[in-house]
């Protein structure tokens, strides 16, 4: 059977190859000093095998690198656990200044309780693993920490009426969630808005987004989908989204009667 190369672990192994040409040694010589097979040499430098992290600091204390060889293997490490979306995503989020989100049917996954999260990865992701469900329930749930202690953009989220309505898993799961929105609007972490149902405006039935603003570039629009997202950076596009944000903005609740919404309504499932 032919394995496979990982990509992002492929880049890895070259490294890992230049740097034992550049010693002098064969795969027998490197594997007999990290104490493996050269068959697993050979696969980690081919990237059909992952590298261990102990494996890693072997190399680093046999090539002397002054830690490059260690942040190269971090580097692979992190992009190896999270998918290609995700990082595109988490990248430019960090870099904007101002990030508006809309979802018509869920709570924005950056504002997800871990319990909300599980729920949602679990219904939408049958034939993962649970292994792979909590991976991605810890992705999910650490993006907000992660971006507020990198810029502390200005954050808005805008939902439908429905989001906070629907329920979620059991009853204490929505009081959860909807008591943490609260205490995140409350405490100016982000301006959450609901557009009511009966709202005549309907311009956001396309599909959840972000809309990520920059101080040094024009906007794009990060357009969810189930497979992840796709980023539009087509002038024109924007603005269209740009226009659909503007009357969600303009027919949602104001801040104050959102957290009487929600409040009547975690009273409902308490």
């Amino acid at each position: 059977m032919v394995e496979s190369s990982d990509p992002v672990w492929a880049r890895f192994g070259a490294e890992v190859r230049k740097y034992r040409r550049q010693a002098g040694m064969t795969l027998d010589d490197l594997a007999k000093r990290v104490r493996v097979s050269p068959q697993m040499v050979g696969a980690m430098e081919r990237g059909t095998r992952r590298t261990r992290k102990d494996i890693a600091e072997q190399l680093e204390a046999v090539f002397a690198t002054s830690g490059a060889l260690l942040r190269q293997w971090a580097d692979a490490s992190k992009s190896a656990d999270h998918p290609d979306w995700h990082t595109d995503v988490v990248k430019a989020e960090e870099e904007a200044s101002e990030i508006h989100y809309f979802h018509p049917t869920l709570i924005p996954g950056i504002l997800q309780t871990e319990a909300y999260a599980r729920v949602i990865f679990r219904d939408g992701r049958p034939l993962d693993s649970p292994g792979e469900i909590d991976r991605l329930t810890g992705l999910r749930v650490g993006r907000l920490a992660a971006l507020l202690d990198t810029n502390a953009p200005k954050l808005t989220a805008v939902v439908s009426e429905g989001v906070v309505r629907a329920p979620v898993g059991p009853r204490g799961l929505m009081c959860e969630q909807l008591e943490r929105i609260e205490s995140l609007a409350q405490d100016g972490i982000v301006r959450f808005l609901v557009v009511p149902s009966a709202a005549a405006y309907h311009g956001g039935a396309s599909g959840p987004f972000q809309l990520l603003r920059f101080a040094d570039r024009p906007p794009i629009v990060y357009a969810d989908h189930a497979g992840g997202g796709a980023f539009i950076d087509d002038g024109e596009d924007v603005q269209r989204f740009t226009a659909v944000l503007q009357e969600l903005l303009a027919w949602a609740l104001s801040p104050d009667l959102t957290i009487d919404l929600l409040r009547k309504v975690r009273s409902e499932y308490s």
